[in-house]
């Protein structure tokens, strides 16, 4: 029971995202956290591996828990050859989005995040389901508990409804301009 994001389709829409905002990035960092290990964090992994693979792109793991480790990935960026970045959901770097928007900067690479608040606060584009719709299913289904549903009878759903956000500040830093099948999907956009 319950409302369940899905971070391997997830994670392979950013790589799409990136592989359209910046056709010719071949080296494209998957920034996490590492934690979480299990069906979140494995999902989000395939779906990195399944959509650099189609895209004809490598895929660069980058891994940090802190902002000092976060500060440290730009010297694994560089060597590495990272010419676009893609962040998924991860829980345990929401907090550090100061550091990961100072680094994308320092390296003035495109990124695609997995929340809007990063698009919000200086970065590129985000792709992330519509949090509101899904909260309000969550709370239907609570509804649906409190008037006698048994919790086992309810199926999980997923999201249906997804929000991209682009933020153009970021894409003139840039010199990005975003292909209009991207603009078409837009449903908010940050000046």
């Amino acid at each position: 029971t319950g409302v369940v994001n899905e971070g391997d389709y997830l994670t392979e829409k950013q790589f799409e995202l990136i592989e359209a905002i910046a056709p010719k990035a071949k080296g494209v960092g998957l920034l996490t956290s590492g934690q979480g290990k299990g069906v979140v964090y494995d999902d989000v992994v395939a779906g990195a591996r399944k959509a650099t693979a189609a895209l004809g792109m490598t895929l660069i793991e980058l891994v940090a828990v802190n902002g000092d480790q976060v500060r440290g990935l730009a010297e694994q960026c560089r060597r590495e050859r990272c010419e676009a970045l893609v962040l998924p959901i991860d829980l345990y770097l929401q907090n550090l989005r100061t550091e990961i928007l100072a680094l994308v900067a320092e390296l003035r690479l495109p990124c695609a995040y997995g929340y809007a608040a990063f698009a919000e606060q200086g970065g590129l584009i985000s792709y992330s389901p519509d949090i509101l719709a899904m909260t309000r299913r969550a709370a239907h289904q609570v509804v649906r508990i409190l008037k006698g549903a048994n919790p086992a009878d309810l199926p999980m759903e997923r999201a249906t409804r997804y929000d991209v956000v682009v933020n153009l500040k970021a894409a003139r830093v840039l010199g990005i301009k975003f292909p209009p099948e991207i603009l078409a999907q837009v449903t908010r956009v940050i000046e």
